[in-house]
């Protein structure tokens, strides 16, 4: 496998489905809303090291798109009935959300416009995810595990089409967090 291919999957691993949100009503974002969601995702950050049994909350269940596509809201969702909730609950009020499944939203919209915003930095990702398909048909693998590759880049170039309906403003409003969301979201270029 070409190096161009192993970067190919790299960003499929680091970006798989990400963005992909459905096409519900987008709530308004402010730039208020990206700050205050940095400053609380943060606490919640420093809050969540005090539970040792957060990550057995999602191991049960399958991996899905909505995983991806709505990682704080399926937080949110997976902490519910947990000790930790009530206290999110709370820290994120005191952030002007409404509750924790704002927060999950607004936590959702800043990382699909971020995620695309990051995508829309990528030479032609597209073009060299058509360069893999081609080096997958011409390698010696088995052939159920090329169908395996080739279905997973087929649908992150589905999830790429998708970075054209974030809103441009949301992805102005997040180019001005940018360094700070690089940080907390520990991104590495």
């Amino acid at each position: 496998m070409s190096m161009n291919t192993f970067k190919v999957f790299a960003v499929i691993a680091a970006f798989t489905a990400m963005v992909l949100m459905g096409s519900g009503a987008a709530m308004a974002m402010t730039d208020e809303k990206v700050r205050n969601f940095i400053d609380s995702f943060e606490e919640i950050q420093e809050l969540a090291q005090e539970y040792d049994d957060l990550d057995e909350l999602s191991a049960d269940e399958p991996e899905d798109m909505g995983m991806h596509s709505r990682p704080f809201s399926r937080a949110v969702e997976e902490s519910r009935g947990h000790e930790i909730y009530p206290r999110v609950e709370k820290l994120v009020k005191e952030y002007g959300f409404s509750d924790a499944q704002d927060w999950g939203q607004t936590g959702d919209q800043v990382f699909q416009a971020y995620f695309a915003l990051k995508m829309q930095d990528q030479d032609d990702m597209q073009a060299e995810m058509q360069q893999a398909l081609q080096e997958i048909e011409n390698s010696p693998l088995p052939e159920e595990q090329k169908a395996r590759m080739r279905e997973m880049i087929k649908q992150q170039m589905a999830s790429m089409q998708s970075f054209s309906e974030v809103p441009q403003s949301h992805l102005e409003i997040v180019k001005a967090h940018e360094s700070e969301l690089d940080r907390v979201f520990d991104y590495q270029d």
